[in-house]
C-alpha cells in the first residue's frame, strides 16, 4: 500500500522503497529521515567526508566501487531496504504494547502470519524480526501524524481526499488514563476496542513499555488525529521495575538539571498511582495551539541498531571493536555546534558515572536532525541502579528489551576509575584533558551537595530511603572521581 512520508508539514517522499520527493530535495533546508537514509541516491567517498546527511545507507564507510554495475546497484538497493526497515523498527513500541497493537491491526486473513510470529517468539527470536516491512509500516501508520520527531506516515489514497481542517479531539480523563495505565500493557495504546482502533501516540523506551503521548491543553489531556496538532507531553507509568523506578528517575533528572545537563522538563503526577509527565522536546506549541514538530533520531537509529566500526571518521581513528561511547564522541564532527554538544556529552558521561548507570541504552540518547547536522537532544532517562534492590534483574530485563528492539548490547557510558580512562574519553570526543578535568571536578564536587538539596526539595514526594541511597552512591562515586582530577591535570595524557 503506498504510504506518503511527511516531515513536519511538508511531503518528503514515499515508502517503500524510500523515495524522496523532488520538491523536498529542491529545498535548501531538506534533510533525510536518518543519516543512514540519504537524500541522494548514490553517495560518493567525497560526500562521505564532507556531509553526514548526504551519506549513503553505509555512511559509516565508503560505497563499493562495484556499485556502478547491475549487481552492485542491486546489492545497494537491498542494503537501503534493510536500513529503512531498521530505522522504522526502532520507532515501534516494544513489549506487550507492540504485540497488542499488531494483533489489533491484523485482519483475520493474516492469522497465519500471527502464528508465524508467535513461533518466532517461542524460538527466542525478537518479535519484530518476524514482521515484514509492510507490517512495520502499517503499525507506524496507525499513529499517523504523531510519530517521534517530525515524521508522519499517511496513506496516499486517503490523502488524495481533502483532509479535515478541523481539530478532532477526544478528552482523556484522569480516571480513564489511570485505568488504562494500570490495565494490560497490550491494550495500553488502543483507544477503543475492536478492529483497526484509534491508536495513542507513543515514544519507544529502552525500559520496554513505551511512553504514551498526549496533547496537554488547559490542564487536560487530549488525543488528537490532525496534522495541525500532536502530542505535547509523554506519560510514563510504573513498568516492570515498579514505582520505585519513577521516583528514582524524578530524583536523578532534577539533580541532573541542577548540575547543568539538558533534561526534558518533568513532573510527578498522582493518578492516583505515580506517573511521570515529560514535556516533549521534539514539539513546539505555537501561540494558537498548533504544534510544530522537530525531527529527531535515536543513537540506535544513527548506528543502525548495532555497534559498527566507524562513524564518518577515519577507520584508523576508532579501533575495530571500539565501544559505542567512543563512536559517540566521533559523531560530534557532524554537529553544527560541536563545543556545545561536546560539553553536553561529557556531562552526560560524568553524570552516568556518578550514578553508576553504565548500562544506558542507545535508545536513551537522541539527537535533533536537520539540514545543519546532528545536535544532542535533552535526556529523559536517568536513574541510579544502587537505589533499587532489584537493579541487577532490571538490568537483565533492559538487555532483553534491547534485544527485542534489535539494539545490540553495547556500552554507551565509559567506566572511568582512573585518570588514564578519562584521558581516553577526552581523546575520543576531541576534548582537552585539562578542560575535561575541570568539568569533572566541578560536577564531582557539586553532585553530593546538590543531591542533598534535591532530597530536601522532594521530601515527602520521593521515599527517603531511595533518596539516601542515591546520595550515598553519588558521594562515594564523587570521591573516586575527584582522585582522578589532580592526575588528569598534572600528567601529560596526550599519548
Amino acid at each position: 500500500m503506498p504510504v506518503q512520508v511527511w516531515l513536519g508539514d511538508q511531503p518528503a517522499g514515499e515508502l517503500a522503497p524510500l523515495r524522496y520527493a523532488p520538491e523536498w530535495l529542491a529545498q535548501w533546508r531538506a534533510f533525510p529521515l536518518s543519516p543512514r537514509l540519504p537524500l541522494n541516491a548514490v553517495a560518493t567517498p567525497s560526500l562521505l567526508k564532507t556531509s553526514l546527511l548526504n551519506a549513503g545507507p553505509r555512511y559509516l564507510g565508503a560505497r563499493d566501487a562495484g556499485a556502478r554495475d547491475a549487481g552492485g546497484r542491486e546489492r545497494l538497493a537491498e542494503e537501503a531496504n534493510d536500513e529503512l526497515a531498521t530505522y522504522l523498527r526502532l520507532l515501534l513500541p516494544q513489549g506487550l504494547a507492540q504485540d497488542g497493537l499488531l494483533r489489533a491491526l491484523r485482519s483475520p486473513a493474516e492469522a497465519a502470519k500471527t502464528a508465524k510470529t508467535a513461533e518466532a517468539a517461542a524460538a527466542g527470536l525478537p518479535s519484530t524480526q518476524g514482521m515484514s516491512t509492510e507490517e512495520i509500516v502499517a503499525m507506524l501508520s496507525a499513529a499517523g501524524d504523531d510519530l517521534p520527531g517530525a515524521l508522519s506516515l499517511r496513506d496516499t489514497r486517503a490523502n488524495a481526499r481533502p483532509r479535515s481542517h478541523g481539530m478532532p479531539l477526544r478528552a482523556l480523563s484522569v480516571e480513564a488514563m489511570s485505568e488504562r495505565l494500570q490495565g494490560p500493557p497490550e491494550a495500553r495504546l488502543l483507544l477503543d476496542p475492536g478492529a483497526a482502533p484509534p491508536v495513542l501516540p507513543w515514544w519507544p523506551a529502552s525500559s520496554g513499555e513505551p511512553l504514551i503521548g498526549v496533547y496537554l491543553d488547559q490542564e487536560r489531556w487530549w488525543w488528537t488525529c490532525t496534522p495541525q496538532l500532536a502530542s505535547t507531553h509523554l506519560l510514563e507509568a510504573p513498568g516492570e521495575a515498579g514505582e520505585r523506578r519513577l521516583w528514582n528517575k524524578l530524583f536523578c533528572l532534577r539533580l541532573a538539571a541542577r548540575l547543568g545537563l539538558d533534561v526534558a522538563p518533568v513532573e510527578l503526577l498522582r493518578c492516583p498511582m505515580p506517573v511521570l509527565q515529560f514535556q516533549r522536546w521534539d514539539r513546539q506549541r505555537l501561540e494558537d495551539g498548533r504544534v510544530r514538530r522537530l525531527h529527531a533520531v535515536s543513537v540506535a537509529q544513527v548506528f543502525g541498531g548495532a555497534v559498527t566500526r566507524s562513524a564518518g571518521m577515519s577507520p584508523a581513528a576508532i579501533p575495530i571493536e571500539a565501544p559505542l561511547w567512543m563512536q559517540l564522541g566521533a559523531l560530534l564532527e557532524h554537529s553544527p555546534q560541536p563545543l556545545v554538544d561536546r560539553r553536553a556529552l561529557i556531562r552526560w558521561w560524568i553524570f552516568q558515572g556518578l550514578t553508576g548507570h553504565f548500562t544506558a541504552s542507545s535508545l536513551d540518547l537522541w539527537c535533533y536532525l536537520d539540514a545543519t547536522g546532528l545536535r544532542l537532544a535533552p535526556v529523559m532517562n536517568l536513574w541510579c541502579p544502587a537505589a533499587e534492590p532489584a537493579a541487577e534483574p532490571a538490568a537483565e530485563l533492559a538487555a532483553e528489551h534491547a534485544a527485542e528492539s534489535g539494539v545490540a548490547p553495547s556500552s554507551m557510558v565509559p567506566m572511568c576509575l582512573q585518570a588514564s580512562d578519562w584521558a581516553l574519553v577526552a581523546r575520543a570526543c576531541g576534548a582537552n584533558p585539562r578542560s575535561l578535568a575541570h568539568e569533572l571536578r566541578r560536577m564531582s564536587e557539586a553532585a553530593p551537595l546538590e543531591a542533598r538539596a534535591v532530597a530536601q526539595q522532594l521530601n515527602g514526594t520521593v521515599p527517603e530511603d531511595l533518596m539516601q541511597a542515591v546520595v550515598d552512591a553519588i558521594t562515594a562515586a564523587a570521591t573516586v572521581q575527584l582522585d582522578c582530577v589532580d592526575d588528569l591535570l598534572h600528567t601529560d595524557h596526550r599519548d
